[in-house]
């Protein structure tokens, strides 16, 4: 362990775990707190703050025994209830978590602790320092999993209590202390002697914000170690003639780049006429020419390497045909009628991306209809993403990314597309969705639970709950002295997995 390691990456907006809102800032919170379990490199859950767990015949409680002697970063003994109470915070409608309710609203009580009707959460019974159970309403097999996430990290309710900027002096319970923040320029993080489930990874880490152009070239002076480089730049690195091609890394994520509809109001209430916009997307010629061939054409929610990935499933294929025959089935009349359609990303710039493009001038030449596209900041974009269905929201469709916080079909099917999870932006509800989606979430047998995934995914796509477009492939330049870089296929700490030599 030791040597700094300085990567380009965009600063978090918070580390606070319970109110993190992106992948990004995700990370940095796994980095500084802990978990019971952490997913490693092979993406299953591990031991982390506990030392071990033990699950009930039904399904139902979990055991988790601490390890001894943990500590918060400054010297403090970290316990059984203090995991309780973190947990307990992340559920409070005070705190105004996100994901909250997904992470942990499975345990007994979570959902009269966020509505409110009690502070405390009945399904974790604290039976000494070091042992707590949790009852769960219904078996999760995938639970071991869902306490490596952000919402359920272990926070110190003294340092918490300081106010509302706390989190940038965090009494951090993993594996790195932050010792410097500048949003928007640059964050340090310094291994903490205090965590001992993993004593591993570089002694420093610097993570500077950069415009892609400047994080190359200092890359190429040998000032950072880890770049993520795309479009063109992939094409230069992949030329064996370039010097630099050996240090260019090729690794598919588990994600899904997808258009989603604002489903609750005309015209995108009606299956038809998602239907019609998503079969008049052409996939194959986004991902061969807007994308230059460097991703993965999506026809499925679910990702290569993810269970129930199905590599023969065919989805709403480019059809104009079909389309214009969805368009005359909507009962919203002709599209002659339509009021402006807005197609709302993220992005800068006065136009908008080549694949925004490929998307919206096919409506507009060959359905007709009138689209414009609004480009707003990435943390505008959240913060609309988060009223996309207000009665008052004036866009209609939007372009979304999501990366497996760890690789479950439940990670993408119900996160995104159950009715009342937070993350399902656009308002897809269908009910046999949700019964499926309940079914496969507490059924034990694998296989069995893959089959009803499959058929949530391809209900969702044929009832256009969203049009998926392309799996992201992660190309990254790492320096030879970088011996060893696990990639980030899901959002996870990755960190203490890296190892430098000397220079």
């Amino acid at each position: 362990m030791g040597g700094t390691l300085r990567l380009e990456t965009r600063t978090p907006e918070t580390i606070d775990p319970a109110i993190v809102r992106d992948a990004g800032s995700a990370e940095f919170s796994m980095e500084v707190f802990a978990g019971l379990t952490r997913i490693n490199a092979d993406l299953r859950p591990e031991p982390a703050l506990a030392r071990d767990w033990e699950v009930s015949d039904d399904g139902h409680t979990y055991r988790f025994e601490l390890r001894d002697g943990l500590r918060f970063h400054d010297g403090r003994p970290l316990t059984a209830d203090d995991v309780r109470w973190s947990w307990e915070r992340a559920l409070h409608p005070a705190t105004e978590s996100p994901t909250a309710s997904v992470m942990l609203g499975n345990i007994e009580g979570a959902d009269a602790l966020r509505n409110g009707d009690t502070d405390a959460l009945s399904g974790v019974r604290v039976l000494g320092d070091r042992l707590l159970d949790v009852r769960l309403v219904q078996r999760a097999a995938y639970f071991p999993a869902l306490v490596a996430q952000a919402p359920s990290l272990v926070v110190d309710r003294a340092n918490a209590a300081e106010g509302p900027d706390w989190s940038l002096r965090p009494n951090g319970s993993g594996p790195y202390r932050l010792t410097s923040f500048s949003p928007r320029s640059e964050v340090v993080l310094e291994s903490a002697p205090t965590y001992h489930p993993r004593q591993s990874g570089p002694a420093i880490v610097r993570f500077t914000e950069l415009d892609p152009g400047e994080s190359l070239l200092r890359y190429e002076q040998d000032q950072l170690d880890i770049v993520r480089v795309g479009g063109s730049n992939i094409d230069r690195f992949s030329d064996p003639r370039e010097p630099r091609a050996a240090e260019l890394r090729r690794a598919p994520e588990l994600a899904l780049t997808f258009l989603g509809f604002n489903s609750s109001r005309p015209p995108f209430d009606d299956p038809h006429a998602r239907r019609a916009f998503a079969h008049a997307i052409d996939r194959p010629r986004i991902n061969r020419v807007s994308l230059r061939g460097h991703h993965t054409e999506a026809r499925g929610i679910l990702p290569p390497g993810m269970a129930g990935y199905r590599a023969d499933y065919a989805g709403l294929p480019f059809d104009l045909d079909a389309a214009r025959r969805e368009l005359r089935l909507s009962r919203h009349g002709p599209i002659e009628d339509w009021p402006e359609l807005v197609v709302a990303t993220s992005g800068s710039g006065l136009t908008a991306g080549p694949v925004t493009r490929a998307i919206v001038e096919p409506w507009r030449d060959q359905l007709g209809v009138d689209i414009s596209v609004e480009q707003l900041d990435f943390l505008d974009y959240l913060d609309l993403l988060d009223t996309f269905t207000t009665a008052d929201s004036p866009r209609h469709l939007f372009l979304s990314s999501w990366i497996a916080d760890f690789p479950d079909p439940f990670n993408f099917l119900d996160m995104l597309f159950g009715s009342k999870r937070p993350n399902n932006y656009g308002g897809f509800n269908d009910g046999f969705v949700d019964l499926l989606l309940e079914l496969a979430s507490s059924e034990p047998r694998h296989e069995r639970r893959l089959a009803l995934y499959r058929l949530v995914e391809s209900r969702i796509v044929e009832r256009g709950g969203g049009v998926p477009l392309y799996h992201r492939v992660s190309h990254v330049l790492v320096q030879p002295w970088v011996t060893q870089y696990p990639g980030q296929p899901v959002v996870r700490e990755w960190l203490t997995d890296v190892e430098i030599e000397p220079r």
